[in-house]
């Protein structure tokens, strides 16, 4: 890994609110572009991002040095969109077992 790559990830793991935010204003509009190859939605795009960096901030305790944060990040997004995609798949599949026409026939 780069040294300013583990400075970074050093300073936010120390919880440096400076550090976070020069790292994601580095590095959310490139995160949302892959994000957005994926939904073809912007608005979600940036949404997931957002929570990605919430949930890197939340989590800063347990990041391993010895890791990739730019990978550490593609993961936690790519996660999110497909657990967003999961559950609009059920959603939708209950929504259309509850819209199915029930019969009325009593036997």
């Amino acid at each position: 890994m780069e040294s300013k790559d583990l400075k970074i990830l050093k300073g936010i793991k120390a919880g440096n609110k400076e550090i976070f935010n020069a790292f994601f204003k580095e590095y959310s509009p490139r995160l949302e572009a892959v994000i957005y190859f994926l939904c073809n939605n912007k608005q979600q795009a940036e949404d997931i991002v957002q929570e990605s960096f919430l949930r890197l901030w939340q989590n800063r305790d347990t990041l391993n040095e010895s890791q990739s944060l730019k990978g550490y990040m593609r993961t936690i997004s790519k996660n999110l969109f497909l657990d967003g995609n999961r559950k609009q798949k059920t959603q939708h599949i209950y929504n259309g077992l509850l819209e199915e026409p029930v019969a009325n026939d009593v036997v």
